[in-house]
This record gives C-alpha cells, sequence and structure tokens, in this order.
C-alpha cells in the first residue's frame, strides 16, 4: 500500500475530492505542512476500525452534523 501525500495548499483545492478518495480507497493521505506539523487524512470507518471505537449510528452522526452547522451560523 503506497499512501499518497500532498501539500496542505493543493489539500485545500481539492479537499472535497480528496475526502471522497480517501473514502473510496480505504488508503490515508498524508497532508504536508510547511511548519513540519503534518497530518493525516483518513476516512472515518478506517478511523474506527483502527482505534476499535464503535461506529455512531445515522441518527449520531444527523445529530453532530446539524449542532455544527448551527456553529459555524453563529
Amino acid at each position: 500500500m503506497a499512501t499518497d501525500v500532498t501539500t496542505l495548499s493543493k489539500a485545500r483545492r481539492n479537499l472535497e475530492h480528496l475526502c471522497d478518495d480517501v473514502c473510496k480507497r480505504h488508503e490515508p493521505l498524508i497532508i504536508t505542512r510547511k511548519n513540519g506539523r503534518h497530518v493525516v487524512l483518513l476516512s472515518l470507518e478506517d478511523y474506527r476500525h483502527f482505534t476499535g471505537e464503535q461506529e455512531p449510528t445515522s441518527k449520531e452522526l444527523d445529530s453532530l452534523y446539524t449542532d455544527l452547522e448551527r456553529e459555524e451560523d453563529a
């Protein structure tokens, strides 16, 4: 499994596509940053698998989404 790498600037421009690709392929994406504090983009499904956390219900995710939307509008 070859992990893909991109810069933060490129990730910003292509975030929706990158998220779709990470979820579809079930492979993480490393995002490099100038300050050396690099991050990994990983699907929620894969994150839950690696950490052993239980999958949230659809209702829990809908509630979380609503709460986040409310925060953005505030």
